[in-house]
């Protein structure tokens, strides 16, 4: 007994319906059809579906299951196998296995999937039970709308709002994405609700009916049940079921057989979806003795056919059967349904739930399984990974052999999603209560290192001292913490310390002929010589530890990070394409492997070179890449880098407001030396904003860094000019002479390094007020293309020239200052220098500031994107064309959007066959 049709819910298709016109006609969305189970949520989202399937779309469809047994994502990528037509196939997916971390593989490959079928047609991902998402299809998803929110897909989910708000479905939620249209489902009218009953009785309802129907509540679900209900009554008094309970149902099911009941008792263990050959094993019965209890379910509507399987016609019948089995009985069923699912194949990620659901503490079989679980998870879901291994810990929950080993192997997952405060005490716990020297080193080494990515220095270290405080460590464990040491050290800026640390881990590393010891301490000798001014011999010791790292073995994680810092050393002593060249093989490395823990630093660094150089939306565009990534995998090295880029593009485009924001959000404060790039631009927006105090306080730490090391001229040189004209705007002569002193030293440490020299040039002529010297510097920064500081040199030069009577001289290379700003499109700079030329009765050159809207808008970047998106090719294919990152191609295509007034790809194709020129006419032959 069913109806297809749907009842009194001609308002919310009409309000649906309309969303779903506006995704067809090439806008991206989101929506949510939220209710309590029963009202007819899944109903709704199959009519829609089918209108979308009718209307031309592609239909990405997946439902979410209590304990379904599905590994993470996998909700997901059957999805995309499934769908209509087929998005992926299992080989799309295969050589996924071997990467480190296969969020970055897997999220390229369904985004690329669902970009390809946006641009040739509309689409529709629905996602039933939201709220029942496991975490990592909820990221997944999440990830996807936010990086394909200029294609026409929509994302429809089902759930109750206040769950699915919540964490079940962030996509939802995220600030951005669009705005989601919430449709809420109430109940029925009464008019409605006996339409429904006539329709599956075949004839007006009799009173009695009526009332049963009118207690229902207006639940379409309770009305089937209270119809169900009356025509097995046979004249005994209506029972009076209500929306918020089910005895209409419990009855109808007390009323059945045992073997019926037990199959459906033994199948609910199974969640909502289950097969007859499993509960035949469980029940120690062949499969042909539970057929006749099955064709009766099916006949009575408790069972539907789903495909090779069977399933609960609705989810409140499956809680209903699920609820009502004792505890002492559930837990008996998950132990026996793991095993018989184990046996048939199953994975140690699929059984979990139900091993979780089964096991006892102190269930070292479970605890074992759920470690096997956790495992498989890590590569996919590090979260489900992290979950499964605190279950693992809470049944091996005494001390022993087994707890330690899963202590151990859980130590980086928990430290991979910022678990680190609790694994700390599991591995301090585990200490206390005994361990091998060479298990504790690696698990405080682990420690260490993930304490170190997440910007956390001081806790790495004594991480890292704490493990060297064991005397009977192995020399190879030694070796390594004493490589992480000198690591913290350098990067804290304790130079002296890290050196001699550096080179003990070095002797040690070799002594234990450990190569990935000796490439840590050799890569912290190198970035320590860097911190103090070495540039060269800093060069020799990270290629030695890109080497070491390379040769130490197949994990490409190894030789990344020192090959990053490589490049951007390189970039700072002015082989501007050799360093751009490393880090767009890292880059490449990152994707190959997997290795997603290390993109955001790798954006990070081609964001700020590219500030220096004057090209502040490739600058921008890349430090959002890298804010994007830091958000969905959670790495926060070098965020506050990728925040200052961003705000120094602000500021140079006068967006003081924003700048402000970026520079000053609340932040956890690091010991790291990067943090410096940030202090630096709360100080130039103190500066810009006449706060001069502020900006002197903002800068103290920078000033106090040169006691010891560079500091951030070690990072940036050219910033030696803004530090010294800040100074000298608050009147704060001696940090102007500490900073040039500082810059003056670094510049005779490295002779052969022009924009060093320049650097140098510039603070001493604003320190000195010598236009010579700022002339100079302004033309080398020019030749060395470093268009930004050449922009400030050119300024401050004609600044003086004015003040020492040199007119023409002033106003030539006021010009070339503006003319810089302009190419930069940099609005605050040609504003400044225009008022600076027009106060000595200059009229300003014509410039060519681009508009704030338009064609004319775009940056060169952002053309050539426009240009290859309108040509159909997806964010992918025009990453691999312009050698970018589909992030950094994201990022470019929002800003075109908002350039263009567009909300669609089909309106950018317009707007850039209106720019092209007309083909040539063709000779007739």
């Amino acid at each position: 007994m069913e109806s297809s049709r749907l009842y009194g819910r001609e308002d919310e298709r009409h309000v649906l319906r309309a969303w779903l016109r506006r995704i067809a006609e090439g806008s991206a969305g989101s929506a949510v059809i939220e209710g309590p189970s029963g009202i007819g949520k899944s109903s709704l989202l199959e009519e829609l579906t089918a209108t979308a399937v009718r209307d031309g779309f592609a239909v990405v469809a997946a439902r979410a299951d209590r304990l379904g047994g599905a590994a993470p994502l996998a909700l997901l990528t059957d999805a995309f196998r499934d769908s209509h037509p087929p998005l992926l196939s299992r080989a799309d997916l295969r050589d996924l296995a071997r990467l480190e971390d296969q969020r970055i593989g897997l999220l390229d490959r369904l985004g690329t999937a669902l970009e390809r079928q946006a641009i040739r047609r509309p689409v529709l991902v629905t996602l039933d039970n939201a709220e029942l998402t496991d975490h990592a299809t909820a990221w997944a998803l999440a990830a996807l709308a936010r990086r394909l929110r200029t294609l026409p897909i929509g994302w429809l989910v089902t759930g109750e709002w206040q769950h699915v708000a919540a964490d079940a479905c962030p996509l939802l939620t995220d600030e951005k994405t669009p705005e989601p249209l919430v449709v809420r489902l109430g109940p029925l009218s009464d008019d409605a609700s006996e339409e429904l009953a006539g329709d599956l009785l075949g004839h007006a309802p009799d009173q009695r009916q009526l009332e049963l129907v009118h207690r229902a509540g207006g639940s379409p679900f309770l009305v089937v049940e209270a119809v169900r209900s009356s025509l097995g009554m046979r004249g005994r008094e209506p029972r009076h079921p209500k929306a918020e309970d089910t005895s209409s149902v419990a009855t109808r099911l007390a009323a059945m057989d045992v073997p019926s009941r037990q199959l459906l008792e033994v199948g609910a263990v199974f969640g909502r979806r289950l097969t007859l050959a499993h509960v035949a094993t469980m029940l120690d019965q062949p499969r042909d003795t539970l057929r006749p209890a099955m064709r009766e379910l099916l006949s009575r509507g408790v069972l539907v056919e789903d495909g090779d399987q069977l399933a609960f016609a609705h989810e409140l019948l499956w809680q209903l059967v699920y609820d009502n089995l004792p505890a002492t009985a559930r837990e008996v069923l998950h132990h026996d349904a793991a095993k018989v699912l184990l046996r048939d194949g199953a994975s140690p990620l699929d059984v979990a739930g139900h091993v979780w659901a089964g096991a006892r503490p102190g269930d070292i079989e479970a605890a074992d399984l759920l470690r096997r679980a956790a495992r498989e998870a890590v590569p996919r879901a590090p979260r489900v990974a992290a979950d499964l291994y605190d279950q693992a810990l809470s049944i091996a929950n005494r001390p022993g052999p087994e707890r330690t080993e899963t202590i151990v192997e859980a130590v980086p997952v928990l430290a991979q999603v910022g678990r680190l405060d609790h694994i700390s005490g599991l591995a301090e716990a585990a200490v206390e209560a005994g361990m091998t020297p060479e298990r504790e080193g690696t698990i405080r080494y682990t420690l260490a290192v993930w304490e170190y990515f997440r910007r956390r220095h001081n806790a790495s270290f004594r991480q890292a001292y704490k493990g060297l405080e064991r005397q009977d460590l192995p020399p190879s464990a030694r070796a390594l913490l004493q490589a992480m040491q000198a690591l913290i050290l350098s990067v804290t800026g304790r130079i002296e310390e890290s050196l001699h640390v550096a080179r003990e881990a070095m002797a040690a590393g070799e002594g234990a002929h450990n190569l990935d010891a000796m490439s840590v301490a050799v890569w912290a000798e190198g970035v320590a010589l860097r911190m103090v001014g070495r540039f060269t011999e800093s060069e020799v010791c990270t290629r030695e530890a890109v080497r070491l790292a390379t040769e130490a073995g197949p994990a490409e994680a190894r030789r990344l990070a020192p090959r990053r810092w490589l490049g951007q050393l390189l970039i700072v002593m002015d082989r501007v394409d050799e360093g751009m060249t490393e880090l767009n093989a890292v880059r490449q490395d990152i994707g190959t492997f997997g290795l997603g823990w290390i993109l955001n630093p790798c954006h990070t660094d081609t964001a700020r070179s590219l500030l220096f150089m004057g090209q502040l939306d490739e600058a921008r565009a890349e430090a959002e890449a890298a804010v994007s990534v830091a958000e969905e995998l959670e790495t926060t090295l070098l965020l506050p880098t990728a925040r200052a880029v961003l705000a120094g593009v602000a500021l140079l485009r006068g967006d003081l407001h924003q700048a402000r924001g970026l520079a000053f959000a609340a932040s956890e404060r690091s010991e790291n030396v990067y943090e410096l790039e940030l202090d630096l631009l709360r100080g130039l927006v103190a500066d810009a904003s006449g706060d001069s105090a502020g900006a002197i306080e903002a800068l103290v730490p920078i000033w106090s860094a040169f006691v010891d090391h560079f500091g951030i001229l070690a990072i940036v040189p050219t910033t030696a000019g803004d530090l010294v004209g800040v100074a000298l705007r608050a009147g704060e002569p001696d940090y102007a002479d500490l900073t040039t002193r500082a810059i003056t030293r670094l510049a005779e440490l490295n002779p052969n390094v022009p924009s060093i020299q320049a650097a140098a040039a510039h603070a001493a002529g604003l320190r000195d007020d010598d236009p010579g010297q700022l002339m100079w510097a302004a033309a080398r920064f020019a030749a060395d293309r470093r268009f930004l500081a050449a922009a400030h040199a050119f300024e401050d030069a004609g600044v003086r020239l004015l003040a020492h009577g040199r007119l023409a001289d002033a106003v030539d290379h006021l010009d070339r200052a503006l003319r810089l700003y302009a190419d930069m499109d940099a609005g605050a700079g040609v504003e400044r220098i225009g008022a600076q030329l027009q106060a000595v009765g200059v009229h300003p050159r014509l410039t060519r500031l681009r508009p704030p809207s338009g064609w004319a808008a775009l940056s060169a970047p952002e053309e050539r994107v426009a240009r290859l998106v309108a040509d159909g090719l997806t964010n992918r294919a025009v990453a691999d064309e312009l050698f970018l990152s589909p992030h950094t191609v994201d990022s470019h295509l929002r800003h075109i959007f908002t350039k263009l007034g567009v909300k669609t790809r089909v309106e950018l194709t317009r707007v850039v066959l209106e720019q092209r020129p007309p083909e040539p006419p063709r000779r007739s032959a």
